[in-house]
């Protein structure tokens, strides 16, 4: 599939002047988009057009700006969310474009070095806000559950080395995850000392 982005404000490929490029996993190729095929981990992308393999059928594609530490932009007109169809589909997808959605965004993958000291947690919100009354997001890190209320990326520190489980839920102000094909996700990352 085919994806043709229009930016304006933004500089890809530009590092982000940032504390956070300093002690953190940074892109050396700089600002990118975030592109999510159903929730699955992302892929950076340097330029507005690029080119993915899709499996046929129906797919939920989340695209969000990012900047060169991998946090992303949380603003109206920083993401495009679409329900896709890759070649012939059997059944349209039950996707609700307009209620509330989590996409799981970092931490991902595997971390070495410097960038095991302090690993970005960051999550994109649709439809949604986060507040001490009302949604928040329940991030269990290795067994231990927070409580987040404000939609900003986090910074987790003292993460043993080896495989680290991050699951991320969005909770509606009764306490249970909100209705949602991606609003409980479950991670495992890697950190090796070098």
């Amino acid at each position: 599939m085919n994806f043709v982005y229009e930016m304006e404000n933004y500089q890809l490929t530009q590092m982000t002047e940032s504390s956070h490029a300093e002690h953190m996993a940074n892109s050396h190729q700089g600002q990118h988009i975030h592109n999510i095929v159903d929730n699955e981990p992302y892929t950076a992308h340097y330029d507005t057009a690029f080119t993915k393999e899709l499996e046929e059928g129906e797919h939920v594609i989340l695209s969000f700006l990012s900047r060169s530490y991998h946090e992303s932009l949380k603003h109206e007109g920083a993401y495009d969310l679409r329900v896709v169809t890759a070649g012939k589909s059997a059944q349209k997808s039950d996707f609700d474009g307009k209620a509330p959605h989590m996409f799981y965004s970092r931490p991902k993958g595997e971390y070495t070095g410097d960038e095991t000291k302090r690993v970005m947690l960051d999550f994109y919100l649709v439809n949604t806000d986060l507040s001490p009354e009302g949604n928040k997001v329940r991030a269990t890190v290795n067994g231990t559950e927070f409580m987040l209320d404000r939609w900003l990326p986090y910074a987790i520190e003292g993460l043993p080395m080896g495989e680290n489980t991050i699951k991320l839920e969005l909770i509606g102000e009764d306490g249970n995850v909100l209705p949602g094909p991606y609003n409980s996700v479950e991670r495992t990352i890697t950190l090796k000392a070098s």
